[in-house]
């Protein structure tokens, strides 16, 4: 994974790395305590955003359209517990 971001930084991409996690779930923490870690290791920005376990779907992909709006943001993946 390293080496593709040296990649992508020599040809001129931004790159980050988001996260959305919605409610306590333990096993969705973890994750993305593993993603920030990632992050951290391979020097790229990172974002977290966290939504209570009574936020909605309209909540959810409203903090998600904010998130691509930021350049560096190229595409999106879910992730369910």
């Amino acid at each position: 994974m390293e080496e593709d971001v040296h990649r992508l930084r020599a040809e001129g991409l931004g790159i980050g790395l988001a996260t959305v996690v919605v409610g306590e779930e333990y096993s969705s923490a973890a994750y993305e305590r593993r993603l920030r870690r990632l992050a951290d290791e391979l020097g790229v920005p990172y974002s977290h955003q966290h939504l209570n376990a009574d936020a909605t779907q309209d909540d959810v992909l409203a903090r998600i359209a904010q998130l691509t709006t930021i350049p560096r943001s190229r595409a999106l993946t879910q992730r369910s517990p």
